[in-house]
């Protein structure tokens, strides 16, 4: 025999929400809203940060052509920048 209290939370055959399921369902749908935004935010922040940095790349290129530094050099040199700041 089934309580009370389980029998309020059945009508035709279908389970309703009680009040705190339906809050924790709300709660757990804005979290996860959040999260997407946070996502969306980082994934945002990392493309600005690449294409500054090939702005970069590009402005430090245009620098050493009109310096004459050749192209093998330039390899070198942003060879050595790359190590630098990934340590």
């Amino acid at each position: 025999m089934r309580s009370l209290q389980g029998r309020s939370k059945r009508r035709g055959g279908r389970r309703r929400d009680t009040g705190k399921e339906a809050e924790k369902a709300e709660e757990e749908e804005e979290e996860e809203e959040e999260e997407e935004e946070e996502e969306e935010e980082e994934e945002e922040e990392e493309e600005e940060e690449e294409e500054e940095e090939e702005e970069e790349e590009e402005e430090e290129e245009e620098e050493e052509e009109e310096e004459g530094i050749s192209e093998s050099e330039r390899v070198v040199l942003r060879t050595l920048k790359n190590t630098l700041q990934n340590q």
